[in-house]
């Protein structure tokens, strides 16, 4: 769970049909969490405002390179 890892980031992969419990997946975690958890969000439906909304501090439309996402995990962990 969330609350016993405290991970620093969490990567949200949503899948070809928006679903909104994982936007309430990514409030939860924004909120209940003990420190500052970064959330990356991907999704290829491109619902960008619904996701920042929801507390996501990365919205990464898909198709994206793999050193995108690495690049974008590196600026919110360090």
């Amino acid at each position: 769970s969330i609350k016993k890892y405290s991970p620093a980031l969490v990567i949200i992969d949503s899948g070809s049909e928006f679903d909104k419990q994982t936007l309430k997946f990514c409030k939860e975690v924004k909120k209940f969490s003990q420190r500052d958890i970064k959330v990356i969000f991907t999704d290829s439906t491109h619902e960008k405002e619904m996701i920042l909304d929801a507390g996501a501090d990365l919205y990464l439309p898909k198709p994206y390179e793999l050193k995108d996402l690495f690049m974008w995990i590196s600026k919110l962990i360090d």
